[in-house]
């Protein structure tokens, strides 16, 4: 039950004090695999740069918007460390991924340059059977918290466009195609090397 205070409660648009509410969850336990797993499981290192884009983030991802550096010629260095926390969720060619990463927003004079820490956790899907025998394509979803130390310009810019206040701490996603790059060349010590495209996002969501 919530309680609203008097201020609130006295509201003529405010119908009870207290109001009833009911929540449902579920909790799903991950059976770990054998204790030795753990040591087979080396560190995922990313690294990548991006420019700076006006677009939103759907129009990106489903490649209606591909511009980068229209309004201004910003840029980010960005390098993640993570490892894989379970594999092939659930029997399904799901794995879950965690990382901790930092990037660098090249601000090209219109601020100072500053760095940026995010935490997320990243299912990543290997669709198949025919892409994911022959070029092992995945697609990832990372979703988390970005903290920066300084507002990006275009966060300003934007936000001040729309009336709306800025934060330095803010929701984080990640989505990202990839490929491996040993069966794309046909070498199986890269086969779990990858590259691909992607979007680092702070949103105000």
């Amino acid at each position: 039950a919530a309680r609203s205070p008097g201020g609130v409660a006295d509201s003529p648009v405010v119908d009870h004090g207290t109001q009833p509410y009911a929540m449902v969850g579920v909790m799903w336990g991950f059976k770990p695999d054998q204790a030795s797993e753990w040591d087979r499981r080396p560190l995922i290192l990313r690294v990548g740069y991006g420019g700076s884009s006006d677009c939103d983030l759907m129009p990106i991802v489903t490649l209606q918007c591909t511009t980068v550096n229209t309004q201004d010629d910003t840029s980010i260095i960005q390098v993640d460390v993570g490892q894989v926390l379970v594999r092939r969720l659930n029997g399904w060619p799901v794995d879950l991924q965690g990382f901790i990463g930092f990037v660098k927003h090249e601000e090209r004079g219109l601020q100072e340059d500053f760095w940026q820490v995010q935490g997320y956790f990243k299912p990543v899907w290997y669709p198949g059977p025919w892409l994911n025998d022959r070029l092992r394509v995945r697609l990832g979803f990372g979703a988390g918290i970005s903290y920066a130390s300084r507002i990006p310009f275009t966060e300003q810019r934007d936000q001040a466009l729309r009336h709306r206040d800025t934060s330095k701490l803010l929701f984080y996603l990640d989505p990202t195609i990839d490929l491996s790059v040993g069966n794309l060349l046909g070498v199986a010590a890269l086969r779990e090397t990858f590259a691909g495209i992607g979007v680092s996002h702070r949103s105000g969501i």
